[in-house]
């Protein structure tokens, strides 16, 4: 059961690292000669249960969308973006995980999240 929770997670890191490779190079092409000046940070945001009684699965997604984040500018997947890994802890309870989202939501540089 973890295993697949954790490939599932690693699918969608995956397919959203993709995308976003993929918009970068549509801005690749208009902002071409703009060097270092263009540098953008994107903030994933990551929902998950760091402490409690899921803090296993928890850390385990955690975990997995840093490697991602950390593969990703290491590789420059997206020429002239730096991803940034914004983890908060939900603890496996609906009103954190409510306030979290919201959260995320009013951070204009969150492009994604990875979450329940």
């Amino acid at each position: 059961m973890r295993n697949r929770s954790l490939l599932i997670l690693t699918t969608a890191v995956t397919a959203g690292a993709l995308t976003l490779t993929a918009c970068g190079s549509r801005d690749d092409k208009g902002g071409a000669g703009n060097g270092d000046s263009g540098n953008v940070t994107v903030t994933i945001g990551l929902d998950a249960p760091i402490t409690g009684e899921l803090s296993a699965l928890g850390l385990g997604i955690k975990n997995s969308a840093d490697l991602a984040v950390k593969t990703a500018n290491k590789k420059e997947y997206v020429k002239g973006v730096t991803f940034k890994l914004e983890s908060l802890d939900d603890q496996a309870q609906p009103s954190a995980g409510q306030q979290n989202a919201t959260k995320f939501v009013a951070d204009k540089t969150v492009l994604g999240v990875v979450g329940p």
